[in-house]
């Protein structure tokens, strides 16, 4: 899956970021795929065709991960994303 992130995995843990953590973990690797790809501005229909994926299904995942995540919209998912990506879990 995301090697680099399993060894930073203590680390996390130290600062106290538990939760955050726990909630990359809950997602699957295509939507981490996904949620990589909305933090660089891709488009549905952008990130469907890199990975092999109707954009229907490229908004399904992330209406998901809006669920799971407990965001209720885009923005909020696109600002968990970046926090992902500056504690270095979606490089």
């Amino acid at each position: 899956d995301l090697p680099g992130v399993y060894q930073a995995l203590p680390f996390l843990r130290d600062l106290n970021l538990g939760p955050v953590l726990d909630q990359f973990l809950s997602l699957s690797l295509r939507e981490k795929q996904c949620l990589k790809a909305l933090y660089h501005g891709k488009s549905a229909k952008e990130t469907g065709a890199a990975l092999l994926l109707s954009p229907r299904t490229i908004e399904s995942y992330l209406e998901n991960m809006k669920s799971k995540l407990s965001c209720h919209s885009k923005q909020e998912l696109f600002k968990l994303a970046c926090r992902f990506h500056d504690l270095g879990l979606l490089n």
